[in-house]
């Protein structure tokens, strides 16, 4: 008893001015808290007590609260396709999410919390932000052109906006980067295919026209060779031209209304890599190709089936390759390849001719356009309405260190007429 009543009022005995005995301190207990008072006080701390025990639950509610939307956003962040990056104030990248990892093909523990000037140039994103920070300025929507690992090239769309702390204290810039080069590509081919389509009609409408006055040329210019044949036989030579010219310009005529007309594949099922072969051999018995060309030619899976025009597929590769070797100024080599990518079928004709300078690129495919002396501009055209009627693509690549790439991808199922 001594020994609790000690601990429980320790300070008893200064206060008494002495030591006094548990029994003396004790009574002097009663007579300082009455017992109507300790009620009281253990009431008090009892709710005292049950109020931090609310207060602990509260808080323990509020921290796991905390944590699900901390999760929610992460897991938003993580997840979006839109690449999120948060520059602060001082410059650092505090936030780099996994889309902006994939679209700018750098890794998140190797740019978070480093200075944006470490890891790009200042006008990366298409305007400055050294000078968005400094003057809180955002463009709000920029195009920037980011040149990717291997050299491939990406469009970019980056949406800024500046976060502010209470008041206008900037906090950072936050940057939406959008990787927008498949939707720049398939507006540049829809523009392709609506010129395309126009110059398909008034090229058919130009030869339909041509055509009915060239036959009144061409009869008359035989019935004019057949009258001086005996008497003028140099005349009805000259006549003779005009009936050979009238046939050459008939053919061009034909080509130009077949090249207007919509194509109606015929599909069936066949070995891709037994015709490239095919086409193989019919090339390089071909007088025009040069026996200092290498034709290559590599498989990634030998057997591949693709459900297409077969006549058209080889037309389409015939006239690349014809075009790669006519390029190609002495030694050089071709190389085809075929392989699967993510259900298509994709083929490759690669030549290490001169190139095709970058200002012919977007006019390729055009009708009528050609660089060759006798060439009429009408094999890429018919090439490109090929794939097209495939509901395929065709790219282009070419430089003059590089050569000219050409790359073809056809779905291998799911084609329909």
């Amino acid at each position: 008893m001594e020994k609790n009543c000690i601990s429980f009022f320790p300070y008893l005995p200064e206060i008494l001015g002495g030591r006094q005995s548990c029994s003396e301190q004790n009574d002097l207990t009663f007579e300082i808290f009455s017992s109507k008072e300790m009620e009281c006080i253990r009431n008090e701390k009892m709710s005292l007590e049950a109020t931090v025990l609310k207060l602990m639950q509260d808080l323990q509610e509020k921290s796991k609260q905390l944590d699900r939307v901390t999760y929610y956003l992460d897991s938003i962040v993580k997840n979006i396709n839109e690449g999120l990056i948060f520059v602060n104030h001082a410059g650092i990248i505090t936030t780099f999410n996994s889309a902006a990892e994939k679209i700018l093909g750098l890794k998140q523990k190797d740019v978070l919390f480093i200075a944006f000037g470490e890891k790009f140039s200042d006008t990366a994103f298409g305007f400055s932000l050294s000078k968005a920070l400094k003057k809180l300025d955002c463009p709000g929507i920029s195009y920037s052109k980011y040149i990717f690992k291997e050299k491939v090239e990406k469009e970019l769309e980056i949406s800024t906006s500046p976060v502010y702390r209470r008041g206008r204290v900037q906090q950072g810039i936050i940057l939406v980067v959008r990787d927008i080069t498949r939707q720049r590509q398939l507006m540049k081919i829809e523009q392709q295919n609506r010129r395309m389509q126009e110059l398909g009609q008034i090229a058919a409408t130009v030869a339909h026209e041509i055509r009915n006055p060239l036959g009144g040329i061409e009869g008359f210019a035989s019935l004019l060779q057949k009258d001086l044949e005996k008497e003028h036989p140099e005349w009805s030579k000259m006549a003779g031209y005009i009936i050979e010219g009238s046939k050459t310009i008939s053919r061009l005529v034909e080509n130009v209304l077949r090249s207007a007309r919509p194509l109606s594949p015929q599909p069936i099922e066949f070995n891709i890599v037994d015709l490239v072969e095919e086409i193989q051999r019919h090339i390089e018995i071909d007088p025009g190709f040069s026996k200092d060309i290498q034709l290559r030619y590599q498989p990634y899976e030998p057997h591949l089936t693709v459900f297409a025009d077969k006549a058209m597929v080889g037309s389409v590769m015939l006239n690349l390759i014809r075009n790669a070797y006519q390029a190609i100024n002495g030694v050089g080599s071709i190389q085809i390849t075929t392989f699967m990518k993510d259900h298509n079928l994709v083929l490759t004709i690669k030549d290490t001719g001169p190139g095709i300078p970058q200002e012919n690129l977007d006019r390729i495919f055009s009708p009528f356009f050609t660089t060759k002396e006798k060439g009429n501009g009408l094999g890429l055209y018919e090439t490109y309405r090929i794939i097209q009627s495939h509901n395929g693509q065709i790219e282009i690549k070419s430089s003059a260190d590089y050569g000219t790439l050409f790359i073809i991808t056809l779905p291998i199922k799911g084609f329909t007429i």
